[in-house]
């Protein structure tokens, strides 16, 4: 079973929807202890309304959200190690079935060898040995190829996408903090308590959509990862079908000799 979709889509998620999460549908953004004491307005900074706790709630956002970033970071990171570690298992699967199959090649030719009485026959049983050894270093070649094309692939997707999210979590924070600032403005200026709230509110609300919009637009594991699978399907198979072919190509050669020098 391919793991990789499975192990990008819970990377999204836990990049994406839980910073969708944490950013625009928790409390942060309602901030009520900014939004309570609509009747304070202290433009010192020295009472209870909104100007008093401006400063402090951008401090305590600020933090929040860096503990967040961190913390999605830590997870991005366990996640990317999980996938290399699935990789790897799945390569030593594959060289396991390879030894396993190495072997009974390796039976099938002595039983050749022990067969083969002249020396016509002898060269013809090496000769068949080494295009089914040729063939098989190809198709081996060809399915590791592709395997390396998909898993770099996929790691290159998770780093775009990292950037893709970081950047739009990144004009998130400077809208939020714009938003702190203006309102920071207002105060300072005279401006009344409750106009500074619903322009601190909608300028607030308003980064949230552009963030969910922009989290939107950042594209999803099963549109940039089929390309990828398909490739490496297509390859794979092909391989195969190279190597079936080489092997009956060969087998009829070995054929036409082996009888000719057995004076069928």
């Amino acid at each position: 079973m391919d793991l990789a979709p499975r192990m990008m889509k819970t990377v999204f998620k836990s990049t994406v929807f839980s910073i969708l999460g944490f950013f625009v549908f928790s409390n942060v953004l309602v901030f009520p202890p900014i939004y309570a004491q609509e009747d304070a307005f202290d433009r010192t900074g020295t009472g209870r309304g909104i100007c008093a706790r401006l400063d402090a709630a951008k401090t305590e956002l600020g933090d929040r959200l860096s503990s967040r970033r961190a913390a999605l970071g830590a997870k991005r990171d366990q996640l990317r190690d999980k996938f290399l570690e699935r990789r790897d298992e799945r390569q030593s699967r594959r060289a396991e079935r390879r030894e396993v199959w190495a072997a009974r090649f390796e039976e099938h030719f002595a039983k050749l060898r022990e067969g083969a009485e002249t020396d016509e026959q002898k060269e013809a049983v090496e000769e068949f040995v080494e295009a089914i050894q040729n063939a098989i270093v190809t198709r081996r070649a060809a399915v590791d190829a592709a395997a390396a094309a998909y898993y770099d692939g996929v790691l290159a997707l998770r780093e775009s996408r990292k950037t893709d999210v970081l950047a739009v979590t990144g004009t998130f924070n400077a809208a939020v903090s714009a938003a702190f600032d203006a309102a920071r403005s207002d105060c300072d200026n005279g401006v009344a308590p409750e106009t500074v709230r619903t322009t601190l509110r909608e300028s607030l609300a308003s980064a949230r959509d552009a963030f969910v919009s922009d989290l939107k637009a950042v594209e999803k594991p099963r549109d940039v990862l089929e390309p990828l699978r398909t490739t490496r399907r297509d390859a794979i198979r092909q391989a195969n079908a190279d190597f079936k072919a080489e092997i009956e190509a060969a087998r009829d050669v070995f054929k036409t000799k082996h009888d000719t020098a057995k004076g069928v």
